[in-house]
């Protein structure tokens, strides 16, 4: 009879949903731009930001855990606004957990980083193309850093890993 009634209760609950990251678009080809967008993923620990088309600029992402992400099929550029500039394209600053797949980091002139991290605890990087830079990948006092199924041509150098002491 317990049983039969603890059924009757459960059958009567509404199921348990997990709720899953958001995914947000950006398409910068038709103006929209990674840091008008930026915002909102970083409110949304563990959301996607899709990235389409060619965004100019250097973008500084500060958040828990995000991940970037090339569409599909598509172009997914991101390129420095000046060659001069020797800020890395996008900046990824006091993150725990950032994956950047099938994107293309380029900064035509060989002046900056393609992708740095900075006081991160992870950062994966695959399936990306990395060209024009000065240097591919930094990370800098940062725990943990992979780069795996990842084209790099025409830079200056690879992926740096300075070992300093935490700027505290």
């Amino acid at each position: 009879m317990a049983s039969v009634l603890l059924g009757l209760i459960l059958a009567a609950l509404p199921p348990f949903v997990v709720p899953q990251p958001p995914v947000l678009e950006v398409n910068c080809d038709t103006g929209q731009s990674l840091e008008k967008a930026l915002p909102a993923v970083q409110k949304s620990p563990g959301a996607t930001m899709r990235i389409r088309g060619t965004c100019v600029g250097n973008s500084v992402l500060t958040t828990g855990s995000v991940r970037l992400e090339g569409v599909a099929g598509g172009v997914a550029l991101l390129q420095a606004p000046d060659p001069r500039d020797r800020r890395a394209v996008p900046m990824v600053k006091d993150a725990s957990d950032v994956e950047t797949p099938s994107l293309h980091f380029q900064h035509k002139g060989q002046s900056g980083a393609g992708l740095a991290f900075q006081q991160s605890h992870r950062g994966r990087i695959f399936d990306c193309e990395f060209d024009q830079n000065e240097v591919v990948v930094v990370y800098q006092w940062s725990d943990d850093g992979e780069v795996w199924r990842s084209s790099m041509h025409d830079n200056k150098c690879g992926v740096l890993c300075p070992r300093r002491s935490s700027p505290a």
